[in-house]
């Protein structure tokens, strides 16, 4: 239209210039403008994809794709793709991509299309909401480099159905054998000890215990002919746990023997300790239990020993004693 605008003004010019010279004629006609070719393009957008889901460690992530088209005949370079995230009227996110068509080629052909890449955009804040919709602005600039923008927007889908929560529930299998060896003991009742959740081992030992909570649990075997076992499980998810059984009558392994300590020989009728040199009268004392006679004493079986004619002997007396020569009798003890 400015160009326009500008050709008019010319062609009336020209005309008075040539009426002031004596120019013209009256047979000649006015010229007729002509619209100028467009120069903006003329771009819209729509979406190709449009997702949303959760995030396992909370939060929520969107995956956009966007397909532009020029219809004006003019190319464009697509520069960039703003997306706002709201929940319901609410904006609460907004995320820009530079650079967003697939393949990194944002030129866009006068009459052509352009798609976008999987423009994904995560919200790690746990405490925003599911965004309902979102806003799509796309900027561009025309061949004289001039930006423009576009936009469009559209409704998220809701959320797929929230997964299961993990069980709170949990299973123990396992076996229940003597603990002599791998013989499978049928039909044992095993119980979660204080609780009436028990079951019964099948014809070959094997056992499930359904629907228990985690936590620290015993489990208690019980079948005639048997001794009780029990064991404790530490219950964190689905296990295995075997109890061993001992069957009456069949006697504990034996132990290793402990060897019998050596007896202490009794020692005989206690017999004085004599030396030599002086009357067994001075030196006969009960020193242990064990009988040594010295040379010149004598046990006799009477009970008392008479020393009085024994031989002396050599020592060195106190400072305090007086030494003499003397009859003594010695009992036993």
């Amino acid at each position: 239209m400015r160009r326009w605008v500008a050709a008019c003004g010319f062609a009336i010019i020209f005309s008075i210039v040539l009426a002031s010279c004596g120019g013209g004629s009256s047979g000649s006609g006015a010229t007729t403008p002509t619209t100028p070719s467009p120069s903006t393009p003329s771009i819209t957008a729509t979406f190709q994809t449009i997702t949303g889901d959760r995030q396992t460690g909370g939060g929520f992530v969107y995956r956009v794709t966007v397909q532009v088209r020029e219809s004006a005949g003019i190319a464009a370079t697509i520069t960039a793709i703003d997306l706002v995230f709201l929940n319901g009227t609410t904006p609460f996110g907004s995320t820009h991509f530079d650079s967003p068509m697939s393949g990194d080629n944002n030129q866009l052909p006068a009459n052509g299309t352009l798609t976008s890449k999987n423009l994904v955009s995560t919200d790690d804040d746990p405490t925003h909401p599911y965004a309902t919709s979102v806003g799509t602005t796309v900027r561009y600039t025309d061949p004289r480099g001039v930006a423009a923008t576009t936009s469009v927007n559209g409704n998220i889908p809701a959320l797929p159905p929230a997964p299961a929560p993990p069980p709170t529930a949990f299973n123990i299998c396992g076996a229940v054998k003597e603990d002599t060896g791998s013989t499978p003991v049928p039909g044992a009742t095993v119980v979660v000890k204080d609780t009436s959740n028990s079951t019964t081992s099948d014809s070959i030992g094997a056992y499930c215990v359904a629907s228990l909570k985690s936590g620290k649990i015993t489990l208690r075997a019980t079948k005639a002919g048997y001794d009780i076992a029990e064991t404790d499980v530490n219950v964190t998810g689905n296990m295995t746990a075997d109890l061993a059984m001992h069957r009456q009558g069949s006697g504990a392994p034996s132990p290793a023997p402990t060897p019998s300590p050596t007896p202490t020989p009794t020692p005989p009728g206690c017999c004085k300790v004599c030396t030599t040199g002086k009357p067994c009268g001075d030196t006969c004392i009960a020193r242990d239990l064990t009988c040594h006679v010295g040379p010149g004493c004598a046990c006799s079986t009477a009970g008392e020993e008479s020393y009085s004619a024994l031989p002396w002997i050599n020592y060195s007396p106190a400072p305090a004693f007086t030494p003499a020569q003397q009859s003594i009798v010695v009992r036993h003890e």
